[in-house]
């Protein structure tokens, strides 16, 4: 299940402080996901090595 339907209250205070309003439906939440915060996804090369301490 999703987090912001476990979480409605903190949820709702967590996009507030975004300046994001809902209206608390699954719809709702799916699209503020979908249209209003940014994900990136970071792959590394197969020849990429750790560093410590960036």
């Amino acid at each position: 299940m999703p987090y912001a339907p476990r979480h409605p209250r903190t949820a709702r205070r967590l996009l507030g402080v975004c300046g994001i309003g809902t209206n608390g439906s699954a719809e709702d939440y799916h699209l503020i996901g979908r249209d209003h915060i940014p994900f990136v996804e970071i792959t590394p090369t197969p020849d990429a090595k750790p560093t410590r301490g960036m």
